[in-house]
């Protein structure tokens, strides 16, 4: 009973929302003593960064593309799009991005991993071997 609750729920909230998205997931490894939300709540801060989100912004012209006034209107709106969580499994991270456009939800997600990924290999070459 409670599991048909939950569902009716979740289907509920789909229909209200009307939002589609997009799934990424990444491989964590954690250092000693560090525990996975703690890495998770690293990663987290980095994806939503003015220096990750703003970049996605201009590469895609979301501005224009929402109508929005300004870029930090636009960051606002791709800041309570993004959900970043632990994942299943217990070395993975999962990042979200949630649009009513399905198509363009894999267009913001495949951008901001991009610059994730780019941002992330700058961090290793600053730190060295």
């Amino acid at each position: 009973m409670l599991i048909g609750l939950g569902g009716v729920g979740y289907i509920g909230w789909r229909w209200q929302t009307r939002h589609d998205g997009a799934a990424g997931n990444y491989r964590i490894s954690l250092p000693e003593g560090v525990t996975m939300r703690q890495v998770v709540e690293s990663e987290r801060t980095l994806l939503v960064s003015d220096e990750l989100l703003k970049g996605v912004i201009a590469d895609l012209g979301l501005v224009e593309h929402w109508g929005m006034e300004s870029e930090e209107e636009a960051l606002a709106h791709m800041r309570k799009k993004l959900i970043v969580k632990p994942g299943k499994e217990e070395d993975r991270m999962m990042v979200l991005y949630l649009d009513r456009n399905k198509a363009l939800a894999g267009e913001v997600l495949r951008a901001i991993n991009d610059r994730y990924v780019t941002i992330k290999k700058e961090q290793q070459l600053l730190l060295g071997p």
